[in-house]
């Protein structure tokens, strides 16, 4: 799909948050950036690569989180 004025630009574009990995908001369990995260505009397929890759790895992490949990006596 491209836009009213087709210059070969994608019609949709997503924007990419990176925060340091010590800052909360890099893995979505904090609710105030604490770091200087760098950002980065791209087109929708790198955005749905990238979402789908985050996605993944957040669920690993808390499946990890819960096992562990269910391993304390």
């Amino acid at each position: 799909m491209r836009g009213a004025i087709d210059d070969g630009a994608p019609a949709v574009l997503g924007l990419i948050v990176r925060h340091e990995a010590w800052c909360g908001m890099a893995y979505g369990e904090g609710r105030a950036c604490a770091c200087n995260p760098t950002t980065e505009l791209v087109d929708a397929d790198t955005l749905a690569v990238t979402m789908t890759r985050d996605f993944k790895n957040r669920a690993q992490r808390r499946a990890m989180a819960k096992a562990a949990q269910k391993a304390k006596p």
